[in-house]
């Protein structure tokens, strides 16, 4: 036998029930793909750094889905404000600024999110690559491991 009409069960089950708070508004689908692919890699970088997901790993990426969706919305609704035929009325500067303050204080809480997630561990496999060795004191003077300048080139 089926719920209600209007319970909740519906909203809180499922990928993409945002959170427990409902669909995104229409004209939104760009940013729920955005954010479903943001998600999708977050998981993956989980998986692949530590092995597993693990509870506190989900409840970050939930965190930082949830940051980024909240700065998509604003910045499309700043961009909706901006637009020619916004009821006839343009944001006032202090408007613009405390939705540009919005969407930059939800894009720090998303980076705060994923970096708590220990996934910018460094790849030392290729450091080598883009560092020079350390100079040994073997060297005959004046010269050295680095490069030479452009100026110092010999023709």
């Amino acid at each position: 036998m089926p719920g209600k009409a209007g319970n909740t069960n519906a909203i809180t089950h499922g990928v993409n029930s945002y959170l427990a708070t409902g669909k995104l508004p229409v004209g939104c689908s760009n940013i729920e793909m955005k954010t479903n692919k943001l998600k999708a890699n977050l998981i993956a970088a989980v998986q692949e750094c530590h092995g597993q997901v693990a509870v506190h790993h989900e409840l970050l990426v939930h965190t930082a889905v949830r940051n980024e969706v909240a700065a998509l919305l604003i910045q499309k609704w700043l961009a909706d404000a901006e637009s020619p035929g916004f009821n006839g009325r343009l944001l006032t500067p202090d408007q613009r600024l405390a939705h540009l303050k919005a969407i930059c204080s939800a894009s720090d809480a998303r980076d705060r999110a994923v970096k708590a997630l220990g996934l910018d561990r460094r790849d030392e496999s290729h450091a080598t690559i883009y560092t020079l060795p350390a100079p040994t004191g073997d060297e005959p003077e004046g010269q050295t491991n680095a490069p030479p300048e452009p100026s110092q080139a010999t023709d």
